[in-house]
């Protein structure tokens, strides 16, 4: 069977703990939101963020991990994106990637060539900040580790903060498409199917 394993509940069915949960959830990604869904017809909560309030106490630390890298990850947005897509691409990871993909356009991140090369987990040469992103989270997800040479290359572009800042991010989404992958949970609210 390939169908999802978890149905994610609306808030009408939620109550305590797990309801405080989705609705923080829901009030610290309104900026997500603007771009991409966060929520399903009936307000339940999409990608792996369904998964978290079923497990609150768990799942809003995990939640208020994310809202601190967005809010103090001493990152540029190109790193960020460029971080986040290739673990979405390297992990099948359908919502992240979607979601991101959606970001990194609005925002102006990441560009088009930028985003299909990322898309067929090639190496990106440009932005300076978007190819030291990938290719740390490239090494890290390949080799569980950095190499001497591309630590001090993120350090160089980054600061020290910001690498340790990367791998903390690359490992919050790592956790992220864990949940998605495991859960099967791989469509959207209109229904379709999402993947890399």
């Amino acid at each position: 069977m390939d169908g999802p394993r978890f149905v994610p509940r609306p808030p009408r069915q939620l109550s305590g703990a797990a309801l405080e949960v989705h609705d923080d959830i829901v009030r610290t990604r309104a900026g997500l939101a603007r771009v991409t869904d966060v929520t399903g017809p009936d307000g339940e909560l999409l990608g792996p963020f369904g998964l978290l309030v079923e497990s609150p106490e768990i799942g809003d630390a995990v939640q208020r991990v994310g809202t601190a890298l967005r809010e103090h990850a001493a990152l540029p947005p190109p790193a960020v994106e460029a971080a986040i897509l290739t673990v979405a691409q390297h992990w099948d990871a359908g919502y992240e990637w979607s979601a991101h993909e959606a970001v990194a356009r609005a925002s102006g991140a990441l560009d088009d060539a930028t985003i299909d090369l990322l898309r067929a987990g090639r190496p990106v040469a440009s932005p300076p900040s978007a190819a030291v992103a990938n290719a740390v989270t490239t090494q890290v997800l390949t080799t569980h580790g950095i190499d001497d040479d591309l630590y001090a290359a993120a350090v160089a572009e980054f600061g020290e903060r910001g690498t340790i800042d990367l791998t903390l991010l690359i490992g919050y989404y790592v956790h992220l498409a864990i949940l998605i992958t495991a859960s099967r949970n791989r469509v959207g609210r209109s229904g379709k199917e999402l993947s890399p």
